[in-house]
């Protein structure tokens, strides 16, 4: 698809996948543990709650939810494209959900 913007939803055991086990386990829970709030008062970082997982076509993880605190919409992404592995894995996937799965 051309859109750039078009994205996918995934699940946390993508996530996993995308981010190997071992950053997966060490960082993921930081990322969304430390989530920044403007909302808030004072503003600061919050936990989010997860609503979606989203995967896009450049590989971002898009975490959707809401601010444990203040209830809030919030969002984090996760980057991939720095480390070869967790962006091979995140297109293997895109292309599983979009190619043979033809997910729209």
């Amino acid at each position: 698809m051309s859109n750039s913007s078009h994205r996918i939803p995934i699940k946390l055991e993508d996530v996993e996948l995308i981010l190997g086990k071992e950053l997966f386990n060490t960082h993921f829970s930081t990322l969304v543990d430390n989530v920044y709030c403007q909302t808030c008062h004072p503003p600061g970082t919050n936990a989010i709650h997860i609503r979606q997982i989203w995967l896009d076509q450049q590989g971002n993880i898009s975490i959707d939810g809401r601010c444990e605190k203040c209830r809030s919409k919030l969002r984090q992404v996760i980057e991939t494209h720095n480390d070869p592995d967790s962006y091979g894995q995140a297109m293997v996937i895109w292309e599983i959900r979009e190619d043979l799965l033809r997910f729209d």
